[in-house]
C-alpha cells in the first residue's frame, strides 16, 4: 500500500465571518468550514472533536483577518495522481462561502509539519484604532525597536500553562503607504497567543501618553509578573504570510492598499465614522489579495 501524499493547502478568509481559525464544536470556524468541504468532496472525514482532516499552521482569534494560513491535508496517492493543484483549488472554492478561499496547493515532504514555518509575518493597522492620535514615522520606528530581538513576552501574551513565553522578533517595521503610516509589520519564527495585539496596544498607549518607554521595557523584563498594557481589537490584524524551507508559493507582488487616510483635524464622531470605513478597507484588502494569489498560483 502506498504512503499518503502530504499537501500544503494555502488559504485566506475574512476574520469577522468566523469564530477563529481552529475547529470548535457548534461554532463557525475556518478549519471547520474547510473540513466540511473536504468531507463533501470525499477527500476526508466529517470534522468532529478529536477527528480532523486538517492541521493548521497558525491559529487566529475571532476577528483576525488571514491573507495566508497553511493547513496540512493527507490524501491517498492514487487520488493525488488524478488531481492537480488547480483542480483542487477550484473544487474547494466551488463549495466554499465567499468569506473564505483556497488559493494554493503544494506537495510537501512526508515529514513536513505545518506548525514549523521558518517565518511568520503579521500586519497591524494602528491608524484604525479608535483613539489613535497619529504620530511621525521617526517616533514609531523608535518604539517598534523596543520589541526587536529576543524577549520574554509573558506580559504580552495570553498565558498557556507552563509553555515558554520567550520569542524572537526578527523584524518589526512601519507599515507605510507612501509617507502615510498605516501601522506596523512584524516577523519571527513563532509568536505567543495575543503577542501582536498586545504589542499594538502598547504602541497605542505610548502614542496617547498612557504609558512610558520605561514602563514598556519593564514589561518586557517582568518575567512571571504580569504588566497589563492592553489588548488591541482583532479586526486590525492580518496574518500576512508564512514561509517554509520545504516549498514555496508564488506571490503576485501586487500589495497595493486602497486605504483612505485618517483626518485627525475632524471631530471624534467623524473619526469614528472613518474607522467604520477603515474596517471595510481591511476586508477589501484581504479579499483582493486572495484573488491575486489565486490567479498567480493557478495560471
Amino acid at each position: 500500500m502506498q504512503e499518503p501524499v502530504r499537501l500544503a493547502i494555502a488559504y485566506g478568509y475574512l476574520g469577522d465571518a468566523f469564530h477563529g481559525s481552529q475547529y470548535q464544536p457548534n461554532q463557525i470556524t475556518a478549519q471547520g468550514v474547510l473540513e466540511e468541504v473536504i468531507a463533501e468532496l470525499t477527500w476526508g472525514e466529517e470534522p468532529s472533536e478529536g477527528r480532523h482532516s486538517l492541521r493548521n499552521a497558525s491559529r487566529c482569534d475571532a476577528g483576525v483577518h488571514v491573507r495566508m494560513n497553511v493547513a496540512l491535508l493527507e490524501i491517498p496517492s492514487e487520488l493525488w495522481a488524478k488531481l492537480t493543484p488547480v483542480r483542487m483549488v477550484n473544487a474547494m472554492n466551488d463549495h466554499l462561502p465567499s468569506t473564505i478561499w483556497v488559493w494554493g496547493v503544494a506537495e510537501a515532504p512526508s515529514d513536513w509539519n505545518p506548525r514549523h514555518p521558518i517565518r511568520r509575518t503579521y500586519r497591524f493597522r494602528l491608524e484604525g484604532c479608535e483613539y489613535w492620535p497619529g504620530i511621525v514615522v521617526e517616533q514609531l520606528v523608535e518604539w517598534l525597536e523596543i520589541f526587536q530581538g529576543t524577549h520574554d513576552y509573558a506580559s504580552f501574551s495570553r498565558p498557556e500553562g507552563e509553555a515558554s513565553t520567550v520569542r524572537t522578533v526578527e523584524s518589526i517595521i512601519p507599515w507605510m503607504n507612501g509617507e502615510h503610516i498605516i501601522g506596523f509589520e512584524i516577523s519571527g519564527p513563532s509568536f505567543v497567543w495575543n503577542q501582536v495585539r498586545r504589542i499594538a496596544s502598547a504602541i497605542e498607549f505610548l502614542a496617547r501618553g498612557k504609558t512610558t518607554v520605561e514602563e514598556v521595557v519593564q514589561a518586557l523584563h517582568s518575567g512571571v509578573e504580569f504588566v497589563d498594557l492592553g489588548l488591541s481589537e482583532p479586526e486590525w490584524l492580518i496574518l500576512w504570510e508564512l514561509e517554509y524551507s520545504e516549498f514555496s508559493f508564488r506571490f503576485s507582488g501586487d500589495e497595493r492598499e486602497s486605504f483612505s487616510q485618517r483626518d485627525y483635524s475632524t471631530t471624534f464622531r467623524e473619526q469614528q465614522h472613518w474607522c467604520a470605513v477603515a474596517r471595510s478597507e481591511m476586508r477589501a484588502l484581504v479579499h483582493h489579495q486572495g484573488l491575486a494569489l489565486r490567479i498567480t498560483n493557478n495560471s
